[in-house]
């Protein structure tokens, strides 16, 4: 074979390698990079917040209201302001002070000289150891009490006395132990009548005789002839 044959076969190989090598399917599939998404920075997660306990207080019983400070039974008030003192068995009339009095005290009445006690209504109801009308207002009742007890006191006193001679009509007393009930004595009644009338008329007369102006004069002998007509009435004296 000459040098030449040998040269084109040579080259053919050559050839034949390098197509072999270089052809389309011979080579790896190449990698094609996807574009890369826009790396959007994460949000910082929110530090987990445990929610506070509530914590509920049973509910107790309701403290109780504070109960007022107890006044003296017979609830008798002194008010006073910078001109007069009055002594009421209601709420004291406005701009006056009041003072709740005590006159549970036992009374003394034994032996003891009468004075006039003065029951009054004018803006609301008090007693007076003047007359009313100093006081301007208009006379309720009067009562004679033992001149040695105090005000309140005397207070006390004529205010048993009108319970005393206030009528029970209608009431039945009250049974105090096993038994048939007394009647009410109607002659004791009578004569309690008869000798607060008494007191009255004289209490009157005594008032009479002191300087009053005509109306005053007339409204104690208005007061007088009703005590005498009740005297007439519950034939006092007889």
């Amino acid at each position: 074979m000459s040098g030449l044959t040998i040269g084109l076969l040579a080259a053919v190989v050559v050839l034949g390698l390098y197509v072999l090598v270089n052809w389309p399917w011979s080579r790896p599939p190449l990698a094609v990079a996807e574009p890369a998404a826009a790396s959007v920075p994460a949000a910082p997660a929110a530090p987990s917040v445990v929610p506070k306990p509530t914590v509920t207080a049973a509910a107790g019983p309701a403290p109780a209201a504070e109960p007022p400070p107890a006044e003296p039974l017979s609830a008798v008030h002194r008010c006073e302001n910078a001109s007069q003192v009055t002594y009421t068995d209601g709420p004291c009339p406005a701009g006056m002070r009041g003072h709740p009095v005590d006159t549970t005290t036992a009374l003394n009445v034994e032996g003891a000289q009468g004075t006039t006690l003065y029951r009054c209504r004018g803006a609301g109801r008090f007693w007076s150891v003047v007359h009313c009308q100093h006081r301007g207002a208009e006379i309720v009742s009067m009562h004679t009490v033992p001149a040695n007890l105090s005000l309140a006191e005397q207070i006390v006193f004529a205010r048993n006395r009108e319970a005393l001679a206030r009528p029970t009509k209608g009431v039945a007393p009250r049974p105090t132990g096993v038994g048939p009930v007394a009647p009410p004595n109607a002659a004791q009644k009578k004569a309690e009548d008869c000798r607060r009338l008494d007191n009255l008329v004289a209490v009157l007369d005594d008032y009479a005789r002191q300087p009053l102006p005509p109306r005053e004069q007339d409204s104690v002998r208005r007061d007088r002839k009703k005590a005498r007509d009740e005297q007439f009435r519950l034939r006092c004296g007889r």
